[in-house]
């Protein structure tokens, strides 16, 4: 039997055909690698667009919250309703009270 595996392993086409098929192996790997860095940078820059795009979310979003703050302030909504609207508190001699039934 290992008389066999030493013949076979001292061919010239086995040796060859061992040669060409690691050769090919290796340049698929290389190949392999090159994809790989590839797809590697394409997510990378993908991902730097969407950071851009949080940061750009959130600043809209905080400035939001502040002119939403701005305007429920119970100070301008008063002031807008005596300058715009003619509002006024009305006299205690003109208020009512209900009672509830």
């Amino acid at each position: 039997m290992r008389a066999i595996v030493h013949e076979l392993l001292d061919s010239p086409w086995f040796s060859g055909s061992l040669l060409c098929v690691l050769l090919t192996l290796v340049v698929l790997s290389g190949f392999a690698r090159i994809d790989v860095l590839h797809q590697s940078h394409q997510r990378f820059a993908e991902l730097q667009t969407l950071h851009y795009q949080r940061d750009a979310l959130h600043q809209e979003w905080t400035k939001l919250v502040l002119e939403q703050g701005a305007w429920g302030a119970h100070a301008r909504i008063e002031r807008v309703s005596r300058e715009q609207l003619h509002m006024k508190t009305p006299e205690l001699s003109s208020i009512t009270v209900v009672a509830a039934p």
